[in-house]
């Protein structure tokens, strides 16, 4: 044992006088009494089994760390002990004391200590410069002794010495090293449970925010139990947190003792960001700037972090801690107040979002029900998977949803030309317009494997909510995250318009029918007086008398085209089909209209063959004859007379004087064309779809000198669609017009 002592002894000297020559110009104010031997207590012996009995748990740290720090104070002789261990991130911490305050290596005693790994023995604190600042109030002296391992600093023991225990100063430099010796465990221990500590406090943290974002309480709520867990995990003197109004941009205290609806006086976004767009994380706003919403001033540091939204900043936390500053704040400390200040900022973010999504939700959703038309989101399969107001007054209720329900149990399409107030059953309609309801559903079929438009087209319904007129079309598609197609048709209700049109088309037959009694009656006595039934006329009056009987008979031909409208739109016209000659009925229209094609010189070919309109001689040149060709089409006489009629004296009225009329049928094997061409004024490409409304006239020289109702050629249209035909034309300004109909050949003829 002597030789152990002697051994320690002779290296202890060396030792403090290698020492004492380093730290000359760092630490002033060493005592001579670092090389005494007999400071404290002296009994090695007793220290060695003190130590060897001691049994460090961390279990119990807080009173294993005081009973370690009784045991150096016994034998070191220092009024006050403090163990110190080094984090990951270059902090002191106390161990096992209340106070969280860390030093930084290089500051203060202890810092510099850890940071050179050499020992520091003070004199006399409140003297030295270097140290005042820090240890405003302390007196006496300071030892702090690294503890070291592996070239690695684990921790500090410091000590000081007050005026009474200065006699024990410096403490016996064998004790130190049997302490170090002893520390080097107990302070890797403790770097092991504040790791695991330190994580577990993190997972708390992170499961308590979350859960209070989560709870379905008010945001004040929220925000203040945020702030109870940052000032519990930081032990940190007090904590507010303010948010932005993103409408009003006040800034209100939601969590803490703050002012509320504050309207900051600093651009906070220019001091958080600087030229370069670096972001400061944490704001020292003790010294530098003026804000208003800082409540106590002078208390203390106080500093400032950003609750971010993307690029944008939402709020604050404001950070009041008397002893605490930036620079003082450790990286776990920092970390904690981040992880509040990024959940805060992500749940406003999503609520922001939410409400958003909500707002512009419930906009379209009051658009979607309040259109006129009636909207149905359609699957694949025919379901209905989101209909509005307007499609389920049409198909079925207001206050029904027709979510999940086939579209075509909804209603029924029936014919309007055949429904009569006798039939008992809407069932004995099934027959009727069979045909129309296998054809909409063929195209919505090719809708969705195509995604070809169904057009507008109309449709009389039964449901169970009556009768309607609708028109239908599905033009767009939809495709959801689980790539499911959708279709949506569009309803549009036509039954008032309709309603409308009926009315009309009833009063004008009525006023037609009504007209042409008189002007029948004023046509005969006209024909009477200018035959001299009532005496000879005079040339003046029996001029003036061909112009009334000539305006007599436009009124007439203007009603009966009025009649015959009302008669098609109402659908009460009846059609008395026969095979018909085609080639003879045209050629017995041509000589109806011989004097209006003599009267403009107008040449006319059938087939290419010359035709004499008024057939006043013969032509025996074959050239000149019209051969019959023998084509037959199932059709009212009357009608393909008013058919043929129509299309050919448009072709005089717009042909000028001495132009040339061509008419071709082209039979083929179930249809016949009919070509009507002329060589006149023609029509403009922009003009065509107009030729077959009613009441249309196209602008041109010859529309004002040939006059018209307007009605004509949709007569024509209609009475040719009644035939299950068509008709097309193709025209060009200055160079004329051919109109084409198609009608379907009498194929019975050989049965007859």
């Amino acid at each position: 044992m002597g030789i152990f002592l002697i051994f320690f002894t002779v290296l202890s000297w060396a030792e403090n006088i290698i020492l004492k020559y380093m730290l000359k110009e760092k630490a002033e104010g060493i005592s001579r009494g670092l090389q005494r031997e007999n400071a404290g207590n002296s009994d090695i012996t007793k220290l060695l089994f003190d130590i060897a009995d001691f049994d460090f748990a961390l279990i119990n740290m807080r009173d294993s760390i005081k009973k370690m720090k009784n045991l150096i104070m016994k034998y070191s002789g220092a009024s006050s002990c403090t163990l110190m261990f080094l984090d990951n991130y270059g902090y002191l911490w106390k161990v096992g004391e209340k106070t969280t305050y860390p030093f930084k290596l290089g500051e203060g005693i202890a810092g510099w200590s850890a940071k050179c790994q050499k020992r520091v023995f003070v004199n006399d604190v409140s003297s030295d410069k270097r140290y005042k600042p820090l240890y405003k109030n302390r007196q006496g002296a300071m030892v702090s002794v690294p503890v070291v391992k592996n070239g690695k600093t684990l921790g500090i023991i410091s000590l000081t010495y007050s005026k009474e225990k200065l006699k024990l100063y410096p403490p016996n430099n064998n004790v130190l090293d049997i302490f170090v010796k002893k520390m080097r465990v107990v302070l890797e221990n403790v770097f092991l449970y504040y790791v695991a500590e330190n994580e577990k406090n993190e997972l708390r943290a992170r499961k308590s925010i979350s859960k209070a974002l989560e709870e379905n309480i008010s945001l004040e709520e929220k925000v203040e139990i945020i702030r109870k867990n940052v000032v519990r995990f930081t032990s940190i003197n007090d904590l507010s947190i303010y948010l932005e109004d993103e409408k009003s941009h006040e800034i209100s205290c939601l969590g803490g003792a703050g002012k509320k609806n504050i309207t900051p006086t600093l651009d906070l976004m220019n001091i958080y960001f600087n030229k370069k767009g670096k972001k400061h994380d944490f704001l020292d706003l003790s010294e530098k700037f003026d804000f208003n919403f800082i409540t106590k001033r002078g208390s203390g540091y106080i500093t400032m972090y950003p609750i971010f939204s993307k690029s944008k900043i939402m709020g604050y936390i404001l950070i009041e801690e008397k002893i605490k500053n930036i620079d003082n704040l450790s990286v776990l400390e920092k970390r904690f107040i981040e992880l509040a200040s990024s959940h805060l900022g992500e749940y406003l973010v999503r609520e922001t979002s939410s409400k958003k999504i909500i707002e512009e939700k419930e906009k379209w959703r009051t658009i979607f029900h309040n259109v006129d038309d009636g909207i149905i989101l359609l699957s694949r399969d025919k379901i209905v998977i989101e209909a509005n107001l307007k499609a389920r007054e049409i198909l079925g209720s207001k206050n029904t949803s027709l979510i999940g329900a086939n579209f075509f149990s909804l209603f029924k399409i029936i014919n309007p030309e055949v429904e009569s107030p006798t039939l008992t059953s809407i069932k004995n309609l099934d027959r009727f317009k069979k045909s129309d309801k296998e054809e909409l559903e063929k195209k919505i079929d090719k809708f969705f494997s195509s995604q070809k438009v169904i057009r507008p087209q109309e449709y009389y319904i039964q449901t169970k909510s009556g009768k309607y007129w609708i028109i239908g079309r599905m033009k767009t598609a939809i495709q959801d995250p689980n790539s499911e197609l959708f279709g949506i048709i569009h309803i549009k209700d036509i039954t008032k318009s309709k309603e409308v049109e009926q009315d009309k088309n009833e009063f004008m037959s009525m006023v037609s029918h009504e007209l042409r009694t008189p002007l029948s009656a004023m046509k005969g006595y006209l024909s009477m007086i200018l035959n001299s039934d009532y005496g000879k006329l005079s040339k003046k009056q029996e001029k003036s008398l061909k112009r009334v009987e000539e305006s007599n008979e436009r009124m007439v031909v203007l009603v009966e085209d009025i009649l015959d409208v009302s008669r098609i739109e109402l659908g009460r016209f009846n059609l008395n089909k026969e095979p018909i000659n085609l080639s003879n009925i045209t050629r017995a229209m041509v000589r109806e209209l011989g004097a209006k094609i003599q009267e403009k010189n107008i040449t006319l070919k059938i087939q290419n063959k010359l035709v004499d309109p008024c057939l006043k001689k013969t032509i025996k040149n074959p050239e000149h004859t019209c051969n019959d060709l023998g084509v037959y089409v199932l059709a009212d006489r009357d009608r393909l007379m008013q058919i043929l009629g129509n299309l050919i004296d448009n072709a005089i009225k717009y042909s000028f004087d001495g132009g040339k009329i061509d008419i071709n049928i082209k039979p083929d094997k179930n249809f016949v064309e009919i070509l009507v061409k002329d060589d006149g004024v023609g029509v403009r490409k922009e003009d065509q779809d107009k030729l077959f409304r009613r009441f249309s006239r196209i602008h041109n020289p010859l529309s004002i000198q040939a006059g018209g109702t307007g009605l004509g050629l949709y007569i024509t249209k209609k009475l040719i669609l009644a035939h299950n035909g068509n008709i097309s034309v193709s025209s060009k300004q200055g160079k004329g017009t051919t109109f084409s109909v198609k009608m379907p050949i009498a194929k019975q003829l050989p049965l007859i």
